[in-house]
């Protein structure tokens, strides 16, 4: 769990955030290393209650999304790994309800919730008798601010690509999974609500004169909007029922 805590008003939401994963899931046991980019966050008084059971992590440079990410991945040991933003509540079970789905497709090695009452998920998104639904669409399938990978997932991709520290880092990784073939799903009884840029609102974060120089370097490693979409066409379609993953690789390869 990534986190910025500058005010009361996070550090409740964080408390909140983490209650919500540990009280909704009895039967799975959560280590939770939360990264805490304020290095100023001892000194506020604020103290994570000892049934959190929370390990603070202080990275020693600035912040960056997938960086950070990365870090995280690298500190636990678990077959699946939950990355996450401090700005979620959790619905009961939903950690459950997608390694169900997991034992249900094994293929499926990364998984994502659905918050209902995204303006990204209007009531009509999904089907009624939809189980889970795969694809790598972002905001819709697969969901950046909270989503379950095996572990093995972050080491075929190589972790997560740390010139993208925050824009377009959900948009690099569904490209990864991708290339390698790697099926992703949204399940739809799996709920999380997501706050939505508390964190940024409250600490007044200038990020985005960032967008265009992020954009440009998307666009070096992927090729433009317009041929992604292409590429995604023809694999949702045409390639992957198939089985042609070595295809698929050559695809998205990049330098």
């Amino acid at each position: 769990m990534l986190a910025y805590t500058g005010s009361r008003e996070i550090f409740e939401m964080n408390l909140q955030a983490i209650a919500t994963l540990r009280l909704g899931e009895s039967d799975i046991d959560f280590n939770v290393f939360l990264l805490e980019s304020n290095a100023d966050f001892p000194s506020l008084g604020w103290v994570y209650p000892d049934h959190l059971h929370v390990q603070m992590i202080y990275p020693q440079e600035a912040f960056n999304f997938n960086r950070f990410n990365n870090i995280g991945a690298r500190l636990g040991q678990a077959d699946w790994i939950l990355f996450t933003n401090n700005d979620v509540v959790f619905g009961p079970g939903f950690c459950t309800r997608m390694l169900a789905a997991h034992s249900q497709n094994a293929q499926l090695r990364c998984l994502c919730p659905v918050d209902i009452a995204s303006p990204y998920t209007p009531e009509g998104t999904f089907g009624p008798q939809e189980a889970y639904r795969i694809g790598h669409h972002v905001r819709i399938t697969f969901t950046g601010w909270c989503f379950l990978v095996q572990r093995s997932v972050w080491a075929d991709v190589g972790g997560f690509d740390e010139r993208f520290d925050y824009y377009f880092a959900d948009d690099d990784f569904t490209l990864q999974l991708r290339k390698h073939d790697i099926l992703n799903a949204a399940v739809m009884d799996a709920h999380v609500r997501h706050l939505a840029h508390v964190t940024s609102r409250k600490n007044a974060l200038d990020i985005s004169e960032k967008f265009k120089t992020d954009q440009a370097r998307f666009h070096s490693k992927w090729g433009s909007q317009r041929l992604i979409a292409w590429k995604n066409r023809l694999v949702e379609k045409v390639m992957r029922p198939l089985g042609m993953k070595a295809l698929i690789r050559q695809l998205y390869r990049h330098s």
